[in-house]
């Protein structure tokens, strides 16, 4: 039996009016774990000298206890010295989220936080996401100043929040809780050791920890689901390691490491990929894993060691030879060197340029499960930044981060992202933004109709890759899948790669029903395309070079569209470089109507003066040899693909 399966007693809601009704001595009853002989001796002289007394003995066993481990955030990769800059900053001028104003902390905080329209700000406030930096420079270097404040940030949002019973949106969501059970374990440890602070602020400190463990305990508030699930357990976790004395701990521990396992487990594929469609996300859960393995809390941490291994070094995939993170689901515009905390060797070579690590051994890699693949030019291409690099998405495993980009890809070459994905856009649903964001229209694939591709669960079918091969310095991966829901059409995709030289996209679909299919493709805001027919073409800047995009199977009745910044009668042209923020880029689509469509677009890198034209191409509708020629000022380039032997094979020309 799984744990989301298990029951698991409810206890939240009465600690809740504990902490809400009761004295100082109930409130220690209620928390600490009198089966332990320390313990029991703290409750009976409680009960016999006062609050005062009993306290005072929690105070002395806490001072003979392992000093609290601090997880600094997964979200980037900081020093100690940054640490403390933020920290200071925050106490001076209030917290700040990405390039946000500022939101003054001055008491009592305004934590709903009404005025503020972004969710994601009001999560970051309510998970005390901004008090990390103060744990984490107590940790390193007992920064007493600026534990202090955070103490009393958190005091602040417990009276209102727990005493008061202020509700707002993100008091009590799932991720908050686990994120503050982070800040509440290090603040209670220290509150414990400081003789500075009163036994009433212990007592609230307490009831808090007593009432996040209980929350986080309750098998039916974990979004086992989601990544949030994880977060909620590693806070417990947290919380049950650092804090032993606290009722009900050891369970909490076993439940939490237990559901951490199944979580990571169910989560990634077994190739070492996160199932979340973002490779933002990937890091993200990534970073968490490693430093809980770090801080000893996990038991059995060889029952996570080889998913650990595996997620880390897949990183390499998943980032341009610029160091920027592949920009497929919800990811932003970042630099993977910012934001991964541990790396193997080659993830060094790879996160440095080349400068450190070990070279990797492949050129490309691709996880069949997991529905995604990456090529590239050479390793030791010079300079690095300017290498060839072509990220390829065909999975849907959840909802989770999930856009409805199914076949989408980015491409980068000469130290540059060409072809680019929407990005994150907002977490602000049911506004324009975020529903442009993740709109079939917003990404490099096939819109059908103006619709876009089912989200549901429902229809989730993991990986749809098909087949994947090299030749002649050349690789190919083609997906398939039928889109049933709305569509009734099936959709074979296969791109053809030469790195710093060209790629090639074809598109074969066909439907019992009639459709409008346009074949989207969207380029970097640096690149301004200018149109020639159905051509279009871009000088790619400071490189001498342009990019050539040419249609080959021009059929009667296609039709070409290039927006850039389209406001009316939808968003289009347009890309998230950063939260909350859309940025104007030039989308080009080619569109057919009828029951089948057949496109095959070619993307040539060449000098300022080059002409593509198109060749004598062939595609069959299913199986069979496609064969693809255009010439380049006068020479003929292509390949054919298709199966024989019972396998696909490549062949490029010349």
């Amino acid at each position: 039996m799984s744990l989301s399966e298990q029951d698991s007693s409810c206890q939240f809601e009465r600690l809740l009016e504990v902490a809400r009704t009761a004295g100082g001595i109930e409130i220690l009853e209620a928390s600490v774990d009198p089966s332990q002989p320390a313990m029991k001796a703290c409750l009976d002289k409680a009960r016999a000298e006062g609050l005062r007394s009993g306290l005072q003995g929690l105070r002395e066993y806490r001072a003979g206890q392992p000093r609290a481990k601090c997880i600094v955030s997964p979200f980037e990769r900081r020093t100690v010295e940054q640490a403390h800059s933020i920290a200071k900053e925050t106490m001076q001028r209030g917290c700040r989220i990405g390039k946000n104003e500022y939101f003054p902390l001055n008491a009592p905080i305004d934590w709903a936080a009404d005025r503020i329209r972004d969710r994601g700000r009001r999560f970051h406030l309510n998970a005390w996401i901004f008090l990390e930096a103060h744990i984490e420079a107590y940790c390193d270097c007992g920064a007493e100043d600026l534990a202090s404040f955070a103490r009393q940030i958190a005091l602040d949002w417990i009276e209102q929040c727990i005493y008061e019973g202020k509700d707002n949106e993100f008091a009590w969501y799932d991720m908050a809780v686990g994120e503050r059970a982070f800040v509440l374990a290090v603040l209670l440890d220290e509150a414990l050791r400081n003789p500075e602070v009163s036994d009433d602020d212990v007592i609230r400190l307490l009831a808090a920890s007593r009432v996040h463990a209980a929350y986080l305990h309750e098998k039916e508030r974990i979004k086992w689901h989601s990544n949030h699930g994880i977060f909620q357990l590693a806070g417990l976790m947290a919380l049950s390691s650092t804090i032993p004395e606290l009722q009900d701990s050891q369970q909490q521990r076993q439940f939490a490491e237990d559901g951490l396992v199944e979580l990571y487990t169910s989560h990634f594929t077994q190739e070492g990929i996160h199932k979340e469609h973002s490779p933002h996300y990937h890091v993200f859960l990534t970073n968490l894993l490693g430093l809980m393995m770090q801080t000893g809390w996990l038991r059995r941490p060889e029952a996570l060691a080889s998913l650990f291994k595996k997620a880390t070094s897949n990183v390499i995939w998943m980032v341009h030879p610029d160091g920027t993170m592949v920009r497929v689901g919800d990811t932003d515009l970042e630099k993977a060197d910012d934001i991964l905390l541990q790396r193997d060797e080659p993830v060094r070579y790879a996160l440095s340029g080349g400068r450190e690590g070990e070279m990797p051994q492949s050129a490309f890699a691709v996880f069949p499960g997991s529905g995604c693949a990456s090529f590239r030019s050479p390793w030791d291409n010079v300079p690095y930044e300017e290498a060839s690099f072509l990220f390829f998405s065909a999975a849907f495993h959840s909802r989770m981060h999930k856009h409805a980009d199914d076949f989408t890809f980015e491409w980068s070459e000469l130290g540059r992202v060409l072809v680019c994905d929407s990005g994150r856009g907002s977490y602000n649903y049911h506004t324009s933004e975020r529903e442009y964001a993740v709109s079939t229209r917003a990404h490099n694939t096939v819109e059908i109709d103006n619709q876009d591709y089912s989200r549901r669960i429902a229809d989730a079918f993991g990986s749809a890759l098909k087949a994947w091969g090299e030749s002649e310095h050349a690789f190919s991966v083609e997906a398939e899948q039928y889109r049933k829901r709305g569509f009734r059409t099936h959709h074979n995709r296969i791109l053809v790669f030469m790195p710093g030289e060209w790629l090639a996209v074809i598109d074969r679909l066909c439907s019992p029903l009639d459709h409008v299919f346009t074949q989207w493709f969207h380029f970097d805001p640096e690149l301004h395309l200018r149109r020639g027919g159905l051509k279009f073409r871009a000088v790619i800047p400071r490189t001498g070079k342009v990019l050539l995009v040419t249609p080959l199977l021009t059929a009667d009745g296609i039709r070409a569209v290039c927006v850039r910044g389209q406001q009316q009668p939808c968003l289009q042209g347009w890309t998230s470089l950063e939260p909350n923020t859309l940025t104007p880029n030039y989308a080009v689509g080619y569109s057919l109507t009828g029951k089948e469509a057949t496109f095959v677009t070619v993307f040539r890198i060449c000098g300022p003066t080059s002409r593509v034209l198109a060749g004598k191409s062939a595609v069959p509708r299913s199986e069979g040899t496609c064969k693809i020629r255009w010439f380049v000022d006068g020479r003929e380039e292509g390949f054919d693909y298709g199966a024989e032997d019972g396998e696909r094979r490549l062949k490029a020309i010349p």
